[in-house]
């Protein structure tokens, strides 16, 4: 998967991930990233297995391996190396299983003769893997007889003279290149690079693509079919240069035919139903077609099989459209009523089809939606406006706006008062308050519920200006419990008058 989040669920699912990155097609909602694939479905033919971590890998198992004394390593079926079974606790594997040549070379993955000198015999140098005698002095040589410049003078281009590998080299150590390089493979080069060369990598399997080592492709050997063929026995190069194991019905043995490059007894036309035989091997996607299943140009939903699986696909391509109508094939925003808070129309769900369908003070548009109504749309625009906000608002651009008072307040709402040309919060007197708060408090400027205990009911205090239950009795004995009278304004235990 992709190594950073994408918030794909959020913007778009698989369209989203599809459009931005299409090698990463899929929206995972585990990850909330895009992904190589969610199901063994959505992988192809040569690495059909969709991982934990949602990539298409060509084996999770061994038992997913079918050639002989193929293991699968790391994703891919292949034949175990001698630097695989040195990893898994078997140093010795070349020596003791091949005696003649009883080193592993850890670059190649192959048992040699040696790999450096020093596996040879006395007299004897490595060349090419292979022991020879030693015709000449090499320079470790002449450094014991005391010839320590022989590299630096000989070759000024390689100066180092390699203790291991007894030549001439550029660098054996990183402290033999210039401050920004390090030693990779006898060469100093960037440290911010991993390769300049294809032999700056581990081995003959990768190369270097922008100085970064990546593992090769068959196309990129001289005979692509027989690097296929090393590493499967019979296989081949595809157009695309992946390993396959077939290409014509010529590769496959026993009279077997070649179909999506694999050896079937039977290619798909030769099935009861062949798109269904196709899905069920290949993925929802599959069709036969010129006997071989292939990806169909455009999908569409009633190819899939079920209305729960069709669902899903409208909803991962488009959340707008979750319904798959079976009879055109295509995605809907609804297919029945019961898809639509209203009605669904024409795969559309609706508000209304006329202005009663819409609640009140709204209005139904062109498009069959319920929108709120103008104060324009009304047949006296600003009777409508002052009936809805209060006396002083009429109908402007559309919309119910404080019209100009020119310093009269009757112009005004409740609540408000002119002091010049606009009805502005708050109060001269009295006139100028509603119902609900009828005085006007010099003090704050606004119309209040109450200023003092004189306008609330008996047996309430005024206290913030909001008329709140009293926690004294004023007077009134039928304040006090019946053992009590009212002393004044507190209740005390005694007799009433």
């Amino acid at each position: 998967m992709k190594p950073d989040e994408d918030d794909c669920w959020r913007l778009g699912r698989d369209t989203f991930c599809a459009e931005n990155f299409p090698d990463y097609p899929f929206c995972s909602w585990d990850y909330n990233r895009c992904v190589e694939c969610l199901y063994n479905g959505d992988c192809p033919s040569d690495r059909k297995y969709c991982t934990w971590d949602k990539r298409c890998v060509e084996c999770e198992v061994d038992a997913q391996c079918r050639g002989d004394n193929e293991f699968c390593i790391d994703d891919v079926c292949r034949e175990k190396t001698c630097v695989d079974l040195a990893e898994e606790g078997f140093p010795d594997y070349c020596k003791d299983r091949h005696p003649t040549t009883p080193v592993c070379d850890y670059e190649n993955g192959v048992c040699v003769e040696c790999v450096v000198s020093s596996d040879c015999d006395a007299g004897e140098g490595c060349s090419e893997n292979v022991c020879v005698e030693e015709t000449e002095k090499d320079c470790v040589d002449k450094q014991n007889e005391g010839v320590y410049d022989y590299c630096e003078k000989l070759y000024p281009e390689r100066p180092i003279c390699h203790s291991q590998l007894r030549e001439c080299v550029e660098c054996q150590f990183d402290t033999h290149c210039n401050e920004n390089e390090e030693c990779v493979n006898t060469r100093c080069i960037d440290k911010e690079w991993e390769c300049e060369f294809d032999t700056d990598c581990m081995s003959n399997y990768w190369k270097c693509v922008d100085h970064e080592c990546v593992k090769k492709i068959c196309s990129d050997f001289d005979d692509p079919d027989a690097f296929c063929d090393e590493k499967h026995s019979g296989w081949r190069c595809r157009d695309d240069s992946v390993c396959v194991k077939c290409l014509e019905d010529e590769d496959c043995p026993g009279g077997k035919r070649c179909a999506n490059n694999k050896c079937v007894d039977k290619t798909c036309d030769e099935y009861p139903v062949p798109d269904w035989w196709c899905r069920d091997h290949f993925g929802e996607s599959y069709i036969c077609v010129d006997k071989e299943c292939k990806l169909k140009d455009e999908q569409k939903c009633s190819d899939f099989l079920t209305t729960i699986e069709a669902d899903r696909y409208c909803r991962s391509e488009n959340a707008s459209k979750p319904y798959c109508d079976f009879g055109t094939g295509e995605c809907e925003e609804c297919i029945d009523e019961d898809h639509c808070d209203f009605k669904c129309w024409n795969n559309r769900c609706i508000d209304c089809f006329n202005d009663p369908d819409c609640s009140a003070g709204w209005k139904c548009t062109d498009d069959l939606t319920c929108i709120r109504m103008l104060c324009s749309d009304f047949d006296d625009p600003d009777v409508y406006c002052t009936g809805r906000y209060g006396l002083g608002y009429i109908c402007e651009n559309d919309e119910c706006v404080l019209e100009d008072c020119n310093g009269d307040a009757s112009k005004c709402p409740k609540g408000y008062y002119c002091p010049e040309n606009e009805c502005v919060w708050g109060c001269e007197n009295n006139d100028n308050c509603p119902d609900l708060k009828p005085h006007c408090s010099q003090e704050t400027g606004n119309c209040e519920e109450c200023l003092g205990p004189v306008h609330c009911d008996s047996g309430y205090d005024c206290i913030d200006h909001k008329c709140v239950e009293g926690l004294d009795c004023q007077h009134d004995d039928s304040l006090c419990e019946k053992n009590e009278y009212c002393d004044v304004d507190t209740c005390v235990i005694g007799c009433r008058d």
